[in-house]
């Protein structure tokens, strides 16, 4: 269930961000001429999303820190826990 209303506030996050993008980009009328489209090309370089941290990038990331940091803990879990299955099954040999 948590996953699952992770991915609808990460759904609502994306339609308020293209509602956003589409409510400044609709008014704008196709460029013509050279100069315009300079212009147009010059404004979307401006505000491209690469480089911005916007509320979506932020919570990918958030999240792909808190999966990276869930698997480390696991492995160190595994590990210790074969680590001491693999000293007990030696100390067993030896006693026999």
């Amino acid at each position: 269930l948590p996953v699952i209303t992770i991915f609808s506030i990460f759904n609502l996050v994306l339609v308020v961000d293209a509602v956003g993008a589409a409510a400044k980009w609709l008014p704008r009328r196709f460029p013509k001429s050279k100069q315009e489209k300079d212009e147009t090309a010059a404004l979307v370089r401006r505000t491209s999303a690469t480089g911005m941290v916007t509320p979506a990038i932020q919570m990918l990331r958030a999240m792909e820190t808190k999966r990276k940091f869930k698997a480390g803990v696991k492995t160190v879990i595994a590990v210790n826990r074969l680590s001491s299955h693999a000293s007990s099954f030696s100390n067993d040999k030896k006693d026999d």
